[in-house]
């Protein structure tokens, strides 16, 4: 399911990118700016140029816009697509976990919990099984998500030769990439005393 979901996840961020740029590149240069400047004020006469990937064609103002709102539609619905999959996925895993996980306790002798905090057995039902849902179901298209994400919008600014903005976002990059790895550090000696007085 998950494989099924990467697949929504780069259209829909394709989308976001291609919207972006519709809107900037097509939209305003190709009909707006020409429509102004021609002293057009009734939009249904806005015709424009449009070239896509070398192709040059004539197309009215409102073909585009329906253009446009089709090509959002196709990214809602990648949206709702990889969100139902990775809901669906994170609940299987979870309800799977617990299932094995009851099946094993089942097996296990007597003096185990006798041996053990109710609180602690406890816990891996709860927080650690939550916690492995909250990976599959979030974190991990969370992930693809932004790397797409950060992938498209680098590509962008190369077609738009933007370059110096493309450094600049560049280097906050690194100072958020730096300050993150300083902070889990630091962190991680709490979390690793938290998991210790949780019994896990």
């Amino acid at each position: 399911l998950f494989c099924l979901a990467v697949p929504t996840i780069i259209v829909s961020m394709a989308i976001q990118s291609l919207g972006a740029l519709f809107i900037g590149e097509i939209l305003i240069n190709g009909f707006v700016e020409p429509a102004i400047k021609a002293g057009i004020t009734d939009v249904n006469n806005i015709t424009g140029e449009v070239s896509v990937a070398g192709l040059s064609f004539s197309m009215s103002l409102n073909a585009a816009i329906l253009t446009m709102a089709g090509i959002y539609l196709v990214g809602v619905f990648c949206v709702w697509a990889y969100r139902t999959m990775a809901c669906i996925l994170g609940q299987t895993a979870q309800m799977r976990i617990r299932n094995e996980l009851f099946e094993k306790m089942e097996m296990l002798p007597l003096r185990f919990f006798d041996t053990r905090i109710h609180g602690d057995i406890m816990s891996v039902y709860t927080n650690d099984v939550d916690t492995l849902r909250e990976l599959t179901s979030r974190v991990l298209p969370m992930v693809v998500q932004m790397g797409f994400s950060m992938i498209l919008s680098f590509v962008s600014m190369l077609l738009l030769n933007t370059w110096q903005l493309l450094l600049v976002v560049l280097g906050f990059f690194l100072i958020i990439i730096i300050s993150i790895g300083v902070v889990t550090k630091q962190s991680s000696r709490f979390f690793i005393t938290q998991q210790r007085v949780l019994g896990a």
